[in-house]
């Protein structure tokens, strides 16, 4: 409506259509630089830092069983019975 000018003051009484419109913009162009975009880029960096605590994590949780299998299976020939918190029951003969 501001760019093309459209007038509809006849309708809703008011003399003269958003006579501080350019302040309007440069009150949008102002909340849109000094705090949307500093909020998504906080949210970014936090989202980041989340999912590097999540991915040091399960590498962490990876390693621990990476070494209790090469230390039960592959390191050892002795018979193992290996009982999960399901109460599943699996043998090894390795």
């Amino acid at each position: 409506m501001i760019i093309n000018n459209v007038d509809l003051s006849g309708y809703s009484g008011i003399a003269s259509q958003l006579p501080e419109a350019d302040l309007y913009i440069t009150g949008l162009i102002f909340l849109f630089f000094n705090i949307c975009i500093p909020l998504a880029t906080a949210r970014t960096i936090v989202a980041a830092k989340r999912l590097n605590k999540t991915m040091l994590n399960a590498n962490s949780f990876l390693k621990d069983k990476n070494e209790l299998y090469r230390t039960l299976f592959t390191e050892s020939n002795k018979a193992k019975i290996i009982v999960d918190e399901n109460l599943v029951i699996n043998l090894s003969f390795g």
